[in-house]
Parts: C-alpha cells; sequence; structure tokens
C-alpha cells in the first residue's frame, strides 16, 4: 500500500527549483536548508549550506523535502573543504532526523537512506 501524501497547513506542493540564486543573499537560504555549517557569528556563505526545502517565502515546499531525502539529496552531499568530518557526519545525521520528521508530518515514510544516516530503524510496512 503506498503512503498517502498530504500536505500540512502552511506548506506548498509546488514545482521545486532549489538553486540558491533564487534567495537574495546567504543567510535567507542557509535559513532554508537542512545543512547550515557555517561558524556561528560569522557571514554566511551559500556554499557551507545544503539540502534548501523551504521556498524563498519560508514555506516548506513538499517537492523541496522529497528533493532533499531523495537520490540526488542528502545521499549524494559532500564534505566542504575546512569542515571536519565530525560536524560533517553530526549536520548529516541531524538532516536525516529532520527529514524524517518532515516525511511523518507528510504522512509517509522517509527513504530508506534518511533512517540509516540518522542511525534509527526504518518502520515496517
Amino acid at each position: 500500500m503506498a503512503d498517502e501524501q498530504k500536505v500540512p497547513d502552511g506548506w506548498v506542493d509546488a514545482p521545486w527549483d532549489g538553486d540558491a540564486s533564487r534567495w537574495e543573499d546567504a543567510a535567507s537560504y542557509c535559513d532554508a536548508c537542512l545543512i547550515d555549517l557555517n561558524p556561528r557569528g560569522k557571514d554566511k556563505i551559500k556554499a557551507l549550506c545544503m539540502l534548501p526545502y523551504k521556498e524563498p517565502n519560508g514555506k516548506i515546499n513538499v517537492r523541496g523535502v522529497m528533493a532533499a531525502a531523495g537520490g540526488r539529496g542528502i545521499s549524494r552531499i559532500t564534505r566542504p573543504e575546512g569542515v571536519s568530518a565530525d560536524a560533517f557526519a553530526a549536520a548529516k545525521k541531524a538532516a536525516a532526523k529532520k527529514l524524517i520528521s518532515l516525511y511523518r508530518q507528510m504522512g509517509r515514510t522517509a527513504p530508506e537512506i534518511c533512517y540509516r544516516l540518522a542511525g534509527e530503524k526504518m518502520p515496517v510496512q
């Protein structure tokens, strides 16, 4: 039985374009991403932010969530130069946990890779 997708209140289900140029500045782009590896208190750099899932207006996009969890999303991101392996692993794990939560809010089960990266067991379907 396939999961029935729902669009939670306040979210949008529209074509997704996660290109960083859609956001007016690095800070707004990083706010829209699941991973922000910028040092605290420093100016934001878009290259240190990954897996956007919110629209420039701040609304969560269902298709953005699915893109972040999908085959070209969380499983394909690589650690930027200058970021420690531990910090990157922790950020990736936190992003996977957030994706699982977002999928639950949609009434769906996240892709298996999210559970694996989060260190959680995939629910039995």
